[in-house]
């Protein structure tokens, strides 16, 4: 439904802003129908209400009245935009109507509402549904879910989460505090119709006590550290915690100490209590009971609505006690009230001392907690105001507190009265309480004093008439049920601001914090990832260095060379013969180097080389024979070192690299054969033929190739250098051999290093948690993506909306 607004006619506005939420009040003002804005002046009487918390309706009065005389001064009149809620629309309108029933100005004051808060109850119910849809995503992270007891991540959301239904539970605190002997305890009595809390002349309470209404009579304390509850029946109690050895050890103590025979529930609470706030010299156990207790009985008479919500009472010790440990009560007080987001405080204290220290401090503690109270709804309770004199109840209240908060809500009770209106003809308990009932019984009577006709509250605010039927005239007079008409119009109408506040602050914290959760995970992710890398580089880096230091052996050529040594020395004694042979055919011939050089050439390559080289036995076959066999030791250790680095490797690369190891083979060489022309360079640099030096040149000749054939001495400080033989039929063809090898080796060696490069190859000790967190990230970035529209409901629902303009 899409609301709407009319358009005002008048010239002069003044917008009023007021939030709910945070109690604060805005105006802005324009002089040509709205076109122009602009903020209040400097000595403006409205900013005492724009610069402080306060409620509306506590002040709507005194700011109408205001603007009507100071800023209402055009015959036409001038408009109040409202922005708000609709009750405190309604609530403006009506003090808009008396304001221009009772002014003598033309000029009327019009009202318009321009746009909407929604209401408290309209808030919460948005907000529970955005709980319902965030604890449902966030189910594994609350409490008692098995991943909630491990995970500290989850935890911490989950604790949140789970925060909000307290925060916004039914309960309704009413923290009652003032002076000690203020009468405190007797208002509190007279909420409950009966003399259950300890109220004397002296101070009496020492405890912080917490009053619910129940079906039984009972109470909780923490005893020794441990909380205990007990339920009271006429003439005895019994604990709850049957089996706790200190709920026993207390019981008989307090049954030692007090004559529970013969009374009722409610007079052995009283007892209880009484004995509860004695000293550890009257009552020696009191040393190891709590600062808190927990009492709850059937409320009687009262009018206090609790069907859909249930209002707690809480009675503290005086702020100036000075028999109690002040320190510690009021960290009692403030841890009490901490853990609370909207308790109403009932401030009691006499007419006659309105301003005092004791009184100013007491307003100091309630604006210095203005966290856990409901604050700035605050209830003044002027108590024993059966002793004011008539005279008395037309002084002015001091402004100080008149003015706190806007405006203050001042109520006149006689609690006594109340008691004993409720009590009926019950036995009393204390004779100081018939004492005082006998006393304010004549005045009634007298006087016929009727107390609320004196309060002070907001806009004329009166009982609904159906309640008001509910309540005898006699009690009505006391002030104690109009005490509890206003809690029921704050609970009604208040209660559940700070609730919606603090329920949508704590959904909004958790999902914040779950968003924190996931940029610190991705965070973490890139962080572990990198480690990831860095750890996989260094073990890839180690497994390749170790694989680079495998290397293929080489093959020993001084060995190969002895075992030839034999066909070598064989050859070389056939030379001179065989130049002898040729020599007399050379000198016919026209060039007898050439053909000494030529026949020669034929001979040592068919009497040595190819002799010694090639055949089943030659020198080609060993040399393949011998690096087929190097190529296989390096291959197996090669496939050693993969297998000891197994724990190391992924399914996968060690699949691959099995296909790898699977499809290495020994080399197939390809014959190298020897080079002719390098072979035989030396026999063709043999010098030309000189006759005269026929037979030894015959000799110089052989003896030359055979010392060519088998080394040469390099001189005194260089190595022996390979003879022509072993040069050219041994380490040349090793060479080329080894170079096959060695291509090979790179072939498989790459294709090693290629698998050994993939991603994930290589294991890593934050595999596990990287996957881990990966489906961590995944399922809260889920969560929160399915959270949108809730963050985005959640950061709106306490805004105002505007109205449209209906033409």
């Amino acid at each position: 439904m899409v609301l709407r607004r009319a358009k005002t006619m008048a010239k002069k506005i003044i917008k009023i802003t007021y939030n709910p939420y945070d109690n604060h009040i805005k105006f802005i003002i324009s002089l040509d129908s709205g076109k122009v804005w602009q903020e209040l002046a400097d000595t403006s009487e409205l900013l005492k209400y724009q610069n402080q918390e306060c409620v509306f309706s506590n002040c709507v009065e005194d700011i109408v009245s205001y603007i009507n005389q100071y800023q209402n001064s055009s015959l036409e009149g001038l408009c109040i935009q409202f922005v708000g809620t609709g009750d405190d629309f309604s609530i403006l309108e009506e003090v808009v109507k008396s304001e221009n029933r009772n002014s003598n100005k033309k000029g009327k004051i019009l009202t318009e509402y321009v746009g909407v808060y929604k209401s408290a109850d309209e808030s919460i119910e948005i907000i529970r549904s955005a709980y319902n849809r965030i604890s449902s995503e966030f189910e594994d992270y609350l409490p008692g879910n098995k991943k909630y007891e491990t995970n500290t991540s989850y935890a911490e959301i989950g604790d949140l989460i789970n925060l909000f239904t307290a925060t916004v539970s039914s309960d309704i605190p009413i923290c009652v505090i003032g002076t000690y002997s203020v009468g405190k305890s007797a208002f509190i009595n007279a909420i409950i119709g009966d003399e259950i809390l300890p109220s004397k002349v002296d101070p009496c309470t020492a405890k912080d006590v917490k009053v619910e209404s129940g079906t039984e009579v009972s109470f909780s304390i923490e005893y020794k550290g441990e909380p205990i509850t007990y339920v009271i029946n006429p003439g005895h109690i019994e604990s709850r915690d049957e089996e706790s050895e200190f709920a026993e050890e207390f019981r008989k103590a307090i049954c030692e100490h007090c004559v529970f025979l013969g009374k009722n529930s409610n007079e052995i609470l009283h007892d209880i209590l009484i004995a509860l706030n004695e000293s550890e010299k009257t009552f020696p156990p009191i040393a190891d009971v709590g600062w808190n207790i927990s009492i709850r009985l059937p409320f009687v008479n009262s009018i206090l609505k609790q069907d859909k919500c249930k209002i707690i009472i809480f009675d503290t010790p005086g702020s100036n006690n000075s028999d109690i440990d002040q320190h510690a009560h009021r960290e009692s007080l403030e841890k009490m009230m901490g853990k609370q987001t909207n308790a109403l405080p009932i401030f009691v204290m006499d007419r006659n001392q309105v301003i005092s220290n004791d009184n100013n401090e007491v307003k100091s503690l309630l604006d210095e907690n203005r966290k856990g109270f409901s604050n700035p709804n605050c209830l003044i309770v002027f108590s024993k105001a059966e002793n004011i004199p008539t005279s008395a109840f037309s002084q002015p209240i001091p402004p100080a507190f008149l003015n706190w908060h806007g405006k203050a809500t001042f109520l006149y009770v006689c609690a006594v009265g109340a008691i004993g209106e409720k009590k009926r003809d019950e036995r009393w308990l204390d004779p100081e309480y018939q004492d005082g009932y006998k006393d304010w019984k004549l005045k009634y009577n007298s006087d016929h004093r009727t107390l609320p006709s004196h309060n002070i509250v907001p806009c004329g605010r009166v009982m609904d008439t159906n309640t008001r039927a509910l309540i005898s005239d006699e009690l009505y007079a006391t002030g104690i049920p109009s005490v509890e008409d206003e809690i029921n119009y704050y609970v009604q109408r208040y209660a559940n601001y700070k609730k919606c506040v603090s329920g949508s602050k704590l959904l909004q914290n958790a999902l914040l914090l779950a968003k924190k959760q996931l940029k610190d995970q991705k965070k973490e992710l890139a962080e572990t990832k990198d480690k990831k890398e860095k750890e996989q580089t260094a073990k890839r880096n180690e497994l390749i260095k170790a694989i680079d230091g495998v290397k293929i052996k080489t093959i020993n050529i001084q060995c190969v060379i002895e075992k030839y040594q034999t066909i070598l020395e064989d050859y070389c004694s056939t030379v001179l013969p065989e130049i002898q042979s040729i020599w007399g055919e050379a000198k016919k011939s026209k060039n007898p180097t050439k053909y000494v050089e030529m026949h020669l050439q034929t001979h040592c390559m068919e009497g040595l080389f190819l002799k010694a080289y090639e055949g089943e036995t030659g020198i080609q076959r060993e040399i393949v024979k011998i690096l087929s066999g190097c190529a296989n030791d390096y291959k197996a250790e090669l496939l050693r070192i993969v297998k000891g680095e197994g724990s190391s490797l992924s399914e996968d690369a060690l699949e691959e690299l099995s296909e790898i190891f699977n499809s290495i083979n020994t080399p197939n060489f390809v014959e190298v054969g020897i080079n002719g022309n390098q072979l035989f360079n030396l026999i063709a640099q043999i010098p030309f033929f000189r006759e005269q030096f026929e037979k030894m040149y015959i000799e110089s000749i052989a003896e030359s190739i055979c010392k060519q054939l088998k080394h040469q001495k390099g001189g005194l400080f260089r190595k022996d250098r390979l003879g022509l033989f072993a040069e050219q039929c041994i380490q040349q063809p090793v060479q080329a051999y080894f170079s096959q090898l060695k291509t090979w080796q790179s072939t498989h060696i790459d294709r090693i290093k290629e698998t050994l490069d993939k991603d994930n190859y290589i294991l890593s000790q934050y595999d596990a948690y990287i996957i881990e967190l990966e489906q961590q990230i995944e399922r809260l970035e889920n969560r929160l993506n399915n959270l949108t529209d809730v963050e985005v409901i959640l950061g709106t629902v306490l805004n105002a909306q505007e109205l449209e303009v209906s033409l």
